[in-house]
């Protein structure tokens, strides 16, 4: 597992993984990664909902079941260090971030890193990154970005 490889500590994991692990055991493989995560130091993991607005029933299927398994998951006691970032509701609608619905074209990369980058200001209470609008105010304290909405164009605001 990549996280037990990784020299030094972790103080925040982000986890956007598994779309590759249809029909696993995924809760046990859910409480493996977290475990490595602490392991390695991690107080907060961030964990990314999986995008079920992909091409293919099978593949669908095993994210919703997956998203079901993380929202059940996220809300026990045992995994109060555990923040559902959700990336599925963030990135709905937004076909022009994928060119299949998972893997991440240029705008979708610009996007996946300003919201992760948005969700670690929002823990570590800084603040935001970028403004939600090419020439906007920066926010004093960035709110998690699931209570703000999408960027309407990340390639802009980080150019």
């Amino acid at each position: 597992m990549a996280i037990l490889g990784t020299a030094g500590s972790i103080d925040i994991a982000v986890i956007k993984a598994g779309y590759n692990d249809w029909f696993s055991d995924f809760p046990g493989e859910f409480a493996a990664v977290v475990d490595a995560a602490r392991a390695r130091g991690a107080r907060t993991i961030v964990w990314l909902t999986y995008n079920e607005d992909v091409s293919g029933d099978t593949p669908r299927r095993a994210y919703q079941e997956n998203n079901v398994d993380l929202r059940r998951l996220v809300a026990s006691p045992a995994y109060d260090d555990v923040i559902l970032a959700d990336w599925l509701g963030y990135s709905t609608g937004q076909r022009g971030w994928f060119w299949d619905g998972i893997h991440a074209g240029r705008t979708g990369s610009y996007a996946t890193t300003d919201y992760l980058s948005r969700w670690i200001a929002a823990i570590e209470h800084r603040l935001c990154p970028r403004p939600w609008v090419v020439g906007g105010p920066v926010p004093a304290r960035c709110p998690p970005p699931d209570a703000v909405g999408a960027v309407p164009d990340p390639v802009g605001i980080w150019s």
